[in-house]
């Protein structure tokens, strides 16, 4: 979901999209439109969220355990961003 709002292009790479938040835009590579992501990408922060604290609760379990469950929560967290999280036009 990397196509640009305004030409219909593929505006960004995917690990651009995926470091562009709501309050951030930037030009679209083909037309120079400006684009962000929706207010709806903080949503792609709660798997995250959630091994972070599935993390802590099993701190005494080793340190494979920890890193296991926040590498997981951070690889579902970049795949919602890239492939459910729209561009928007932005008006700056």
């Amino acid at each position: 979901m990397t196509q640009c709002p305004h030409c219909g292009e593929q505006a960004m790479t995917p690990l651009r999209k995926t470091l562009l938040g709501p309050a951030q835009s930037t030009g679209c590579k083909r037309c120079g439109g400006r684009v962000s992501v929706s207010a709806t990408a903080f949503f792609a922060l709660i798997p995250f969220l959630l091994s972070m604290i599935l993390a802590d609760s099993w701190a005494d379990r080793g340190w494979l355990l920890i890193g296991g469950s926040l590498a997981v929560g951070f690889l579902v967290m970049v795949y919602i961003h890239i492939t459910f999280i729209p561009l928007v036009p932005r008006d700056d």
